[in-house]
This record gives C-alpha cells, sequence and structure tokens, in this order.
C-alpha cells in the first residue's frame, strides 16, 4: 500500500520509516498517553488528529 501510495503520487515521497513516524508513531504514542492518563482522545480529536497526520503526509 505505501510504494502504491508514492506511485500514485498520493503521498510525499519520503522514505517509510518517515511515514512511519509522522502517522503510526504519533498513533501510538498518542494511544499510550490516553491510556495513562495524559490525554483523553475524543471521537473528535481522533478525527483531528487523523486528519494533521495526512496532512503531514499527503501530496
Amino acid at each position: 500500500a505505501f510504494h502504491r501510495a508514492q506511485a500514485e503520487m498520493l503521498i510525499k515521497e519520503l522514505p517509510f520509516e518517515v511515514v512511519a513516524a509522522l502517522t503510526l508513531d504519533v498513533a501510538t504514542s498518542l494511544a499510550q498517553k490516553h491510556d495513562a492518563g495524559l490525554v483523553t482522545m475524543t471521537d473528535e480529536l481522533i478525527d483531528r488528529v487523523v486528519d494533521a497526520s495526512w496532512e503531514a503526509i499527503r501530496r
């Protein structure tokens, strides 16, 4: 999916590890912070984070 998205010019030409850091690592970190009670991830906030992550990698 990653290579196809790059080939179709849907996402920026960044190494997979960078794209993962801007998306998966952010999601994992926020989930851990939520579990620890450091941040409350509401449905609205999750949607905003998804949008922000997409903006970070979208071409």
